[in-house]
C-alpha cells in the first residue's frame, strides 16, 4: 500500500533520532558547563592585601585569605599620579618590601601594593605611614565629651619651605564608614555620639595635590566624661582634704590626751644654771660680816626692878 514504511527502516530512523537527541543534550550540557566555568572565572575577585603600612624604609602588608600562588607588586607615584612598579618588589611572594635602596621613594612618594594570581589582579591598596616623617604628618587625637580634636603641628620642614602652599587634609568618619574629607582642619569635631568610635587619617597636600603617604587610621571612643577632668579632679581634691583634716584631728587628740606633760615641757621657757652654782664653797671664801657703821650703840641691862602702876 502506498505510504507504508518498512518496519526495519522505521526502526533505523528512530534509533538515529534517539542517538542525535542524546548527543545533542550532551553537547548542550557541556556548553552550559563551559559557560558557567568561564563566568565563574571571570567573576572571581582576588582579595587585596590589608594593613599596608610604611615604617621608615620598610613597607609591610598582610595577605588575604587566598595565599597559594599569590604574588605582590609595589608601585610608587609622584605628583603626576602615574604609578610605576618598584623593581625590587615586583611580583614578590614576600609580605614586606625594603626600600633602603630606593630611599627617595619611601620618603616623598605615595606607595601602594597589589596582589596578583595567574591572570587575576586585586584592587591596589595605598600604604599609610605609621609615624610622622619628612612627608607624612604626625597625628595625635584628644577625645572629650561629645568631641574629638585632631592635634597637628605646622613645625615641619614642608611648611617651612612652602608656607601656605602646604596644608593638612583630614579624613574623618565613624568606624566602619567611609572617611570623608573635612574642609576646616583647625576646628574640633563636636556633637559626636558618646560611646562610638570615630577615626581620622591625615595627609599633606602641596599645591593642591596629595603629597606623601597619609597617616595610618587612628580611632578614639567618645567618652561620656574626660578621665581626670575638672570634676574628677575636684572630687579627688575634696577626698584628700577630708582625709588630711581627719588625720590631723586624730593626731591632735592623741597629743592632748596622752602627751600633755610633753607639751608642758616644750612650752616651758629655756633656763640655764650658772657654772659657779655647781662649785663647792671654800672656807676662805666665807664672807666676814662687818658691823654696819650706822649701827646704834646700846647699854647692857643688868637688872630690872618691877614698878607698880598707880602708886606714889
Amino acid at each position: 500500500m502506498f505510504g507504508e514504511i518498512n518496519p526495519a527502516a522505521e526502526m533505523d530512523i528512530r534509533t538515529l533520532m534517539s542517538s542525535w537527541t542524546r548527543g545533542g543534550l550532551l553537547n548542550i550540557a557541556v556548553l552550559v558547563l563551559v559557560l558557567i566555568l568561564v563566568r565563574v572565572v571571570s567573576e572571581e575577585v582576588l582579595v587585596p592585601p590589608t594593613r599596608v603600612h610604611l615604617n621608615g624604609t620598610e613597607l609591610k602588608w598582610t595577605a588575604g585569605p587566598v595565599q597559594d600562588d599569590v604574588t605582590y607588586s609595589v608601585f610608587y607615584s609622584n605628583e603626576s599620579s602615574v604609578w610605576v612598579p618598584v623593581p625590587e618588589c615586583d611580583h614578590t611572594s614576600l609580605l614586606t618590601c625594603h626600600l633602603s635602596a630606593t630611599r627617595s621613594l619611601s620618603e616623598c612618594f605615595r606607595l601602594r601594593v597589589q596582589a596578583s594570581r595567574f591572570r587575576l589582579e586585586s584592587e591596589p591598596v595605598e600604604a599609610c605611614s605609621s609615624h610622622g616623617s619628612l612627608c607624612s604628618p604626625e597625628v595625635r587625637l584628644s577625645a572629650g565629651p561629645g568631641s574629638l580634636t585632631v592635634l597637628l603641628s605646622r613645625n615641619h620642614s614642608l611648611f617651612h619651605e612652602h608656607a601656605d602652599h602646604a596644608i593638612h587634609v583630614i579624613y574623618f568618619g565613624a568606624e566602619g564608614e567611609e572617611l570623608k574629607e573635612q574642609e576646616d582642619a583647625s576646628k574640633p569635631f563636636r556633637n559626636l555620639e558618646v560611646g562610638r568610635r570615630f577615626c581620622v587619617t591625615v595627609q599633606f597636600r602641596l599645591h593642591g595635590k596629595a603629597f606623601g603617604p597619609a597617616s595610618c587610621k587612628q580611632c578614639e571612643v567618645i567618652p561620656e566624661r574626660i578621665p581626670g577632668g575638672p570634676e574628677q579632679k575636684m572630687i579627688i581634691a575634696t577626698v584628700v582634704l577630708v582625709v588630711l583634716l581627719v588625720s590631723l584631728g586624730v593626731w591632735l587628740a592623741y597629743v592632748f590626751i596622752y602627751k600633755h606633760k610633753w607639751i608642758k615641757r616644750i612650752l616651758q621657757p629655756p633656763y640655764t644654771i650658772p657654772d659657779f652654782f655647781q662649785e663647792p664653797i671654800s672656807e676662805r671664801t666665807v664672807p666676814i660680816l662687818c658691823p654696819s657703821p650706822l649701827e646704834e650703840r646700846y647699854d647692857v641691862v643688868l637688872s630690872v626692878t618691877p614698878r607698880e602702876l598707880g602708886g606714889d
